[in-house]
């Protein structure tokens, strides 16, 4: 008659009570390692790609490189300096590209610094192979060969900057992402990261050897 509910009841009320407090904390619990899954795989993705997509742009630039020496090492003469330049040319805008796409690709937080990095080395490259096309007449002309190719050879000792900028700081700072990240670098199942290298032998730092190169003579 005084309208309390009877022991029995109110225990099974806070029995429900306390398995429905139990259930939510569950089911919080399980949306944070849902969430923090889902943004552990999201960052594994993104480095990934970004690791892949500078591994391609490396592949390329060394593949522009290789045409570049090879250009050079081709037996030029006066006669068709020209022509020359003008396909060096041609490689300074596959450089142009490359570095287009470098500044296009999707960045995480990560690996900010090593983008950075990056830039500067295929920019180097750019302005390298700019710079040789601008000096190749005067480097086959006889009056002005010694000069020019002094030039040129300062142009090459840009692109060995380039490439120990690339793999000293580039690489590096990726693989220390990735592996912060818990992902694999190298192995059999690792993430590869591209080595690269733009000169092909230190000798073209040389001013003599490019002189040889090019079949022209300089003091």
């Amino acid at each position: 008659g005084t309208g309390r509910r009877p022991p029995t009841d109110q225990q099974s009320i806070q029995v429900r009570r306390a398995v429905a407090a139990v259930a939510l904390v569950v089911v919080v619990v399980l949306m944070a390692i849902g969430i923090h899954s889902c943004q552990v795989s999201a960052t594994q993705s993104a480095l990934k790609d970004y690791s892949n997509n500078v591994s391609s742009l490396i592949q390329e630039s060394d593949q522009t490189g290789a045409q570049l020496f090879g250009l050079l090492s081709s037996g030029a003469s006066s006669a068709n300096a020209t022509s020359l330049q003008n396909q060096i040319n041609e490689t300074r805008a596959s450089a142009d590209t490359e570095f287009s796409h470098a500044r296009g690709i999707g960045v995480p937080d990560q690996v900010k610094g090593a983008q950075q990095n990056l830039l500067l080395a295929l920019q180097m490259r750019t302005d390298g192979i700019a710079n040789i096309a601008a000096e190749i007449q005067p480097a086959l002309n006889s009056a002005t060969s010694q000069s020019a190719v002094n030039q040129i050879a300062a142009q090459t000792a840009r692109f060995y900057a380039s490439d120990v900028l690339y793999k000293d700081y580039t690489a590096p700072a990726i693989a220390s992402a990735l592996n912060a990240a818990s992902i694999p670098v190298g192995g059999a199942n690792g993430q590869v990261i591209e080595g690269g290298q733009f000169v092909p032998n230190v000798e073209w730092l040389l001013p003599t050897f490019i002189a040889s190169e090019l079949h022209v003579t300089v003091p």
